[in-house]
């Protein structure tokens, strides 16, 4: 809610992250993409002058606190007493966030048996902190002294699977707000690439590049081109698809909900697929309905 002062947040990974492996060995569920965004920046983009904490498994922990060690906003990694000080948005880093489903009053918001966010006030903080040991048990006593919203209209991811079924719909549901905020070039700057569709459904941020003889068609979805991104000739992008920051599209053939992140080299076919990013898939071949990793090379022909 707008009214709602956030300058906390705290992302956390709960029991049912092996449920995501093997995508989640490496990285804690609240780093998996879905839409255009990664799961925690949802967070995060939504209160830009919050800090925040995560929790998770305490393998990764070391990897990244190096990681976001020169991240300004991400203060802390595991450490139960940064809760205090300050009211409190506690997220769970399974939840697509919804910023309009967050309640101003004090809660434990649930879907079935899983928490799906709590809003705590600094006095109620410090009170809970003095009678747990972890964030889970800090949760569940929350759930006793300020009561429990059910949340059914929140979406879980429980599955892998689950990341790219809901992958179109995030890119739908968040191109108003990035079309409103990403500063972007006019389509008449660029010759002879081709619009099916409306045309008010096609982003191309600033810094992007794109070659002659590109089509796009908006006709299923929006479509985001981000900063630094380069389509090349004969490459036809069907929306709801987003292609990510300096990422290049060497005439392949982009289907609908498809998600596409940082610094990759995509050709051929790709169809309803999230690729993390940093990957290379530069000849022909047709992946579909996947989820591809970071630092992956595909060779010619890969057929998913």
């Amino acid at each position: 809610m707008a009214s709602l002062r956030i300058m906390r947040i705290t992302i956390f990974e709960d029991g049912f992250a092996e449920n995501l492996n093997p995508l989640a060995l490496t990285r804690p569920v609240f780093a998996l993409r879905c839409g255009t965004r990664l799961l925690y920046e949802k967070v995060l983009d939504r209160y830009p002058d919050a800090y925040a904490s995560f929790f998770m498994r305490g393998w990764l922990a070391e990897v990244y606190l190096e990681k976001f060690s020169g991240h300004g906003r991400i203060k802390a990694i595991n450490d139960l007493n940064w809760l205090r000080g300050d009211d409190h948005l506690i997220v769970n880093g399974r939840w697509l966030f919804e910023e309009s489903l967050v309640e101003s009053e004090e809660v434990v918001a649930v879907k079935n048996e899983t928490i799906v966010y709590a809003y705590l006030k600094e006095d109620t903080l410090n009170e809970g902190l003095r009678k747990v040991k972890n964030l889970m048990e800090l949760l569940d006593w929350a759930k006793m002294e300020v009561g429990v919203k059910r949340l059914d209209e929140a979406k879980i991811i429980n599955y892998p699977w689950d990341l790219v079924a809901w992958n179109g719909e995030e890119i739908r549901r968040e191109f108003p707000r990035l079309k409103n905020s990403l500063p972007r070039k006019d389509l008449s700057e660029f010759q002879s690439i081709g619009v099916v569709g409306e045309k008010d459904n096609l982003l191309i941020a600033k810094g992007a590049n794109i070659y002659p003889n590109v089509v796009f068609d908006t006709s299923g979805g929006p479509i985001l081109v981000d900063e630094g991104a380069k389509i090349l000739s004969f490459s036809i992008i069907s929306g709801p698809s987003y292609i990510g920051k300096n990422s290049w599209i060497l005439g392949g053939k982009i289907r609908g909900g498809t998600s596409i992140g940082p610094l990759c080299r995509v050709g051929g076919e790709v169809e309803e697929t999230i690729i993390h990013g940093h990957t290379n898939k530069y000849h022909a071949g047709f992946i579909g309905h996947s989820y591809i990793g970071e630092w992956v090379n595909l060779g010619g022909l890969t057929t998913t």
